[in-house]
């Protein structure tokens, strides 16, 4: 317990990360209903959301996975958070912490637009917003083709032949579409989603419904812990990587 992140980054394996997972600290005498698990996820995604961490940032509408957080141990601890936040899903359990748009989005299974972008990215929103109304002699005055320049100062091709490809009225809505895309897209974020993917329930929330969930009260319910917690009987040592 004095160190669930990294006990649950070495204990938590694709097999038993699904619904049916239940969590047992190391040297308690707890048989885990709900409550252990809900204790579990909430003091994971707590501990891999501070700063120490180092696996997400904060940006203008709440956390997102950092990218920096590209290392073996960093790409293993995002995996988990991913099954923790699936997890507080499929159970509608609050974390009380907000995260940004694109994790939200891929909780929802939903792709991010311009409209969602705004409270994500306001700069970049008014300037992707700003092409739609451009007419075509003002699009071509800017020669934009459908790549965009990654961080090391490469090239990307947003679509396959993209940099043969002129942004047009015609097009304009689909380059914005494909450019949010990839300029949000974090490699890191593949290990998050691969968790989320691991536990194999795609609860059907809205996008609302699901921020409302995860940003609700941080703070364990006791007699929701009890409700879901056995303590009748000395809990079972198959499974104690949380520690």
């Amino acid at each position: 317990r004095q160190d669930v992140l990294n006990s649950t980054v070495h204990g938590l394996h694709p097999a038993i990360a699904n619904p049916n997972l239940q969590v047992v600290f190391a040297d308690e005498e707890a048989a885990d209903a709900g409550g252990l698990r809900r204790e579990w996820y909430a003091e994971l995604v707590t501990m891999a959301t501070a700063p120490a961490s180092q696996l997400f940032v904060s940006l203008a509408d709440g956390l997102m996975v950092s990218p920096s957080a590209v290392g073996p141990w960093a790409r293993q601890a995002l995996w988990c958070v991913g099954v923790a936040l699936a997890l507080a899903l499929v159970d509608g359990c609050s974390l009380g912490l907000t995260f940004a748009s694109p994790i939200l989005l891929l909780l929802a299974n939903q792709q991010l637009t311009l409209p969602l972008l705004q409270a994500h990215d306001s700069i970049l929103y008014r300037s992707l917003l700003s092409l739609h109304t451009m007419s075509a002699p003002e699009l071509d005055s800017l020669d934009l083709k459908f790549e965009r320049m990654a961080p090391s100062g490469e090239v990307l091709e947003l679509e396959q032949g993209g940099s043969a490809t002129s942004v047009t009225p015609d097009n304009v809505i689909r380059y914005t579409e494909l450019w949010i895309a990839a300029s949000l897209y974090i490699p890191p974020m593949d290990a998050l989603a691969a968790g989320m993917r691991n536990v194999g329930v795609c609860p059907t929330l809205s996008l609302k419904s699901i921020c409302y969930l995860l940003q609700g009260e941080a703070s364990i319910d006791t007699e929701d812990w009890q409700a879901h917690t056995d303590v009748s009987t000395r809990a079972p040592r198959s499974y104690s990587g949380m520690g």
